[in-house]
């Protein structure tokens, strides 16, 4: 080895030294590096050139594919030497090798999938100069054989993954001064780590109890100092629901601590009363993701805002279990799935969206008579909201939040179950909810088919009742004239008499036909004929009908054939 001396110049190229096993040139002052310096190494193990500014004045190299042919690779050490451009996959494709530093260099990019399947235990990429490393590390989460990982001073994004947790072997993690954002895994309490740094990032939620020597995380957005502490409840569901959008850092930067109502400044999009969360407010944030079930937990919701977005999926199930919820607006995403069935008290805005009406929104049919158990409807609208009514918000906290506390520090790992019989999915939800069935929500909006002919249909049938009334009601006025007549001749007439029928009077003028409907639903039917054409009252009996003749031809002007109203299974009616 000749590696902590000053020699300078260009590095020798090893070319065609094929039983160069170890070649140690670490911190000169070399230059530059022959292009074939890797070519024909075939029992090369292990080699290192760190700390030499090489091809500097150039804007520096690359490494080249020539050192895949050193099959037997173990170590290589490449740490500040003007290395640029991305990180090769070739390199995570060679499986003899187990130690790989590529610190305090010009790479670019993120970590290529092939290192999921690399045997590496030692991967150092830190500390990159100028644009850094960038985008998530989901890949170091399926690296099994790793025991040391540094990933330090770059831009990665997103997630700790949480099945870095299952590489048991990690006793040394720093992830400090990055962008990551969301939970440290809390299986990370598992692990024997000698260190574990994570400082400058925008982590959330609680800190594990892990078991190292030396713990950083300062300077995130956790909402609790000490490790094992968890969130209260609001905080863990907003967390979640943020989660499932992947932590936007528009929005993550501005939920910090363990209580969004008393936060200063308040939560981004937040709106609070009593201490509570009440409203949720982000319309038009450029968000892309799913609903999460997990809003359940806020009992205290009123109104959900989330309209003009890019949400996707479906609208939970869970929701329904928000008592005090007045108004969810998804309008204008792209919602697919049927609409759970909300309390009547609830408005729903679902304009712009695919969402199917499906079994889940039932309107009665015309046909079918309304019953008392069905509870009312939920209001549906499809248009956008005109003028959606203002929660009170208070006046004395800026942006409506109130400084007192929420009460509970449980998280909520999932929301509790929904009974079955209610149609709702199996989620979890605080155990001071009710799991009471939902009811049908009724569909407003553009008539359906369905509805225009049941529109026709009607219009046929207002005439046709208008008709049928004229002539059960003319026959009525008649019966009342008659009864009030007959009581001048008739004093001890039977109140109970209901219908009279008279037939056509054919060719003999003088015979009456009545047909009447008894109290009991028999039918009783008599004749009279008054042959001399007097004006003695004759009267008729049937015990519950009493009536003269006389007036009957009154009434009908003796059965004049102008008084006709019409004919029926009884005969004419006047």
């Amino acid at each position: 080895g000749l590696q902590k001396n000053s020699f300078t110049g260009s590095l020798p190229t090893l070319n065609g030294l094929q039983n160069l096993q170890y070649a140690y040139l670490d911190n000169n002052q070399f230059d530059s590096i022959p292009a074939d310096f890797f070519k024909n190494l075939p029992a090369l193990l292990a080699i290192a050139i760190d700390v030499n500014q090489l091809n500097g004045s150039d804007g520096g190299w690359s490494l080249p594919s020539d050192i895949t042919a050193s099959t037997l690779l173990q170590n290589l050490s490449l740490t500040n030497v003007s290395l640029t451009g991305e990180i090769p996959d070739f390199l995570g494709a060679m499986s003899s090798l187990q130690v790989l530093h590529l610190a305090y260099n010009k790479l670019t990019g993120g970590i290529p999938a092939s290192f999921r399947s690399s045997n590496l235990r030692v991967f150092q990429v830190n500390n990159q100069v100028g644009n850094q490393l960038t985008g998530p590390i989901d890949v170091v989460g399926s690296m099994q054989s790793l025991s040391q990982l540094w990933l330090q001073v770059n831009k990665f994004t997103g997630t700790i993954p949480v099945s870095l947790a299952n590489v048991l072997s990690l006793t040394d993690l720093k992830l400090n001064d990055n962008q990551l954002v969301g939970p440290i895994p809390w299986g990370f309490k598992d692990l024997f780590l000698n260190d574990f740094t994570a400082e400058n990032n925008l982590l959330d939620g609680p800190i594990p109890p892990i078991k190292a020597t030396t713990v950083n995380v300062q300077f995130n957005l956790l909402c609790q100092d000490t490790p094992g502490v968890l969130c209260s409840t609001p905080v863990t569901a907003l967390l979640q629901f943020l989660g499932e959008l992947n932590y936007p850092s528009t929005i993550v930067r501005s939920w910090q601590g363990n209580d969004p109502c008393s936060a200063s400044p308040p939560w981004s999009g937040i709106i609070c009363q009593g201490g509570s969360v009440s409203v949720i407010n982000l319309v038009n944030r450029n968000l892309s993701g799913s609903i999460s079930p997990f809003l359940s937990n806020l009992t205290s919701l009123v109104a959900i805002k989330l309209s003009d977005n890019n949400f996707t999926g479906t609208i939970p199930d869970s929701l329904i279990l928000l008592k005090s919820l007045t108004l969810l607006d998804v309008s204008n995403n792209h919602l697919t799935g049927t609409v759970p069935r909300f309390d009547a008290k609830v408005r729903l805005n679902i304009a712009g969206n695919s969402l199917a009406n499906g079994s889940r929104l039932q309107s009665p049919s015309p046909n079918s008579p309304s019953t008392s158990s069905q509870p009312p409807s939920a209001h549906i609208s499809s248009a956008p909201l005109t003028s959606p009514s203002r929660l009170p918000v208070s006046p004395s906290t800026p942006g409506g939040s109130v400084s007192s506390p929420q009460s509970g520090s449980t998280p909520i790992a999932s929301p509790k179950s929904v009974s079955s019989s209610s149609g709702v999915a199996p989620v979890r939800s605080p155990s001071t909810m009710s799991s009471a069935a939902p009811s049908r929500i009724n569909v407003s909006g553009p008539a359906s088919p369905a509805r225009s002919s049941s529109f026709a249909v009607a219009i046929i049938i207002a005439p046709v009742l208008g008709a049928v009334a004229v002539l059960l009601i003319v026959p009525l006025a008649v019966f009342l004239t008659c009864k009030r007549r007959k009581k001048r001749f008739i004093p001890d007439q039977n109140p109970n008499a209901v219908v009279v029928y008279p037939r056509d009077s054919m060719s003999d003028r003088e015979i009456g036909k009545l047909v009447m409907l008894n109290q009991n639903g028999s039918i009783s039917k008599t004749q009279s004929r008054d042959s001399s054409g007097s004006n003695v009252v004759q009267v008729i009996d049937t015990g519950n009908l009493v009536i003269s003749v006389q007036v009957l031809r009154h009434v009908t002007d003796n059965f004049s054939e102008e008084n006709i109203l019409g004919r029926g299974g009884f005969g004419v009616v006047y």
